[in-house]
C-alpha cells in the first residue's frame, strides 16, 4: 500500500512539475482611438480584392478582440484580428484616409516595416505586454496621425 501511495505521490509531482507550454494562452488585440475625430478601419483582402468589414472607433474608444490558443504553433497576429491584410483609415467623414498593406516576404518591400503601419504588429505604436498567459497588442491612434 505504501508503495502504490508514493507512487501515486510521484506521478502527481511528475505531472505538476512538467513544462506546461501548451498551457491555454490568450492574444488580445485593443484598438484604441485618441486621434480627436471618429475612425472607420476598411478592411480588404489583398488576394481576393474583396471588401471584408468595416470597424468604427469613436474618438476617446476603443474596440478589442480575444484569441485562444492551446497550440504552441498557433500563435494570432493582427491580421487574424482583421481578418484581412489591408485597411483603410478614415479619419472623421473622409477628412483623412491612409491605406495600408502587409506584404509578407517579399524584402524589397521589407514586410510591414512602414512605420505608423496599423497592420504591423511590430510597429512603434504598438504596445506590446503579456501577463502570465495573456498576451495583450494595443495599438493606439494618436492626434499626430491625422
Amino acid at each position: 500500500m505504501k508503495f502504490r501511495v508514493l507512487n501515486l505521490v510521484i506521478l502527481i509531482l511528475l505531472f505538476y512539475g512538467c513544462d506546461r507550454s501548451n498551457d491555454e494562452r490568450i492574444y488580445r488585440f485593443v484598438i484604441k482611438n485618441d486621434s480627436g475625430y471618429d475612425i472607420n478601419l476598411e478592411i480588404f483582402d489583398s488576394d481576393s480584392n474583396d471588401f471584408i468589414k468595416i470597424i468604427t472607433i469613436p474618438n476617446s474608444n476603443f474596440v478589442s478582440k480575444d484569441f485562444q490558443s492551446s497550440d504552441m504553433g498557433e500563435v494570432y497576429g493582427i491580421q487574424d484580428f482583421f481578418e484581412g491584410d489591408s485597411v483603410n483609415v478614415v479619419y472623421g467623414n473622409n477628412l483623412k484616409i491612409e491605406s495600408y498593406k502587409c506584404v509578407f516576404l517579399e524584402t524589397e518591400s521589407n514586410g510591414c516595416s512602414e512605420n505608423g503601419n496599423i497592420i504591423n504588429d511590430g510597429d512603434p505604436q504598438c504596445d506590446r505586454d503579456r501577463v502570465g498567459n495573456l498576451y495583450k497588442t494595443t495599438y493606439t491612434f494618436i492626434p499626430e496621425n491625422f
